[in-house]
C-alpha cells in the first residue's frame, strides 16, 4: 500500500514539474473610476492578458505589449474616452488580441498591431466618433 501511495505522489510531483517548465505569464488587472492606466509587458510563451476598466470611468488607458507565441490579450473599457493599445509578436503559433469599449460613452480609441503568422484581432466600439485601427 505504501509503494501504490508513493508512486502516486512520485507521479504527481513529475506531472507539476513538467507542467512549471512551460513559461506561461498571465496578468489582470481590473481598474474602476476615471482616467485609469494599465501597462503590460509580457515576454514568452502563453502570455495571457486581462485588462478591464470599468464602472463607466472615463479616460482610461490600457498598453499591452507581448512577445512570444500563443499570446492572448483581452481589453475592456467602459465608459467615454478610452484608448486600448496592443501589440504582439508572435511565431508561427500566432496570437489573438479582443478589445471591447463601451457599452456607451464616445471617443474611443483602440490600436492593434500584430506580427508574426496566424495572428487575430477583434475590435468592438459602441457610442459615437470612435476609431480603431488593425495592422
Amino acid at each position: 500500500m505504501k509503494r501504490i501511495i508513493l508512486a502516486s505522489v512520485s507521479a504527481a510531483a513529475l506531472s507539476l514539474a513538467a507542467g512549471s517548465a512551460f513559461a506561461q505569464d498571465q496578468s489582470t488587472i481590473t481598474q474602476n473610476g476615471n482616467n485609469g492606466s494599465a501597462n503590460v509587458t509580457q515576454n514568452g510563451t502563453a502570455n495571457e492578458s486581462f485588462i478591464v476598466q470599468n464602472l463607466g470611468g472615463n479616460g482610461n488607458a490600457a498598453t499591452v505589449s507581448q512577445l512570444g507565441a500563443n499570446s492572448d490579450s483581452t481589453v475592456t473599457q467602459s465608459g467615454a474616452n478610452g484608448v486600448a493599445n496592443v501589440q504582439q509578436r508572435a511565431s508561427a503559433n500566432g496570437a489573438d488580441s479582443d478589445i471591447t469599449q463601451g457599452p456607451a460613452g464616445a471617443d474611443h480609441r483602440a490600436s492593434v498591431i500584430q506580427a508574426g503568422g496566424a495572428a487575430d484581432s477583434d475590435i468592438v466600439q459602441t457610442g459615437s466618433a470612435n476609431a480603431a485601427v488593425y495592422q
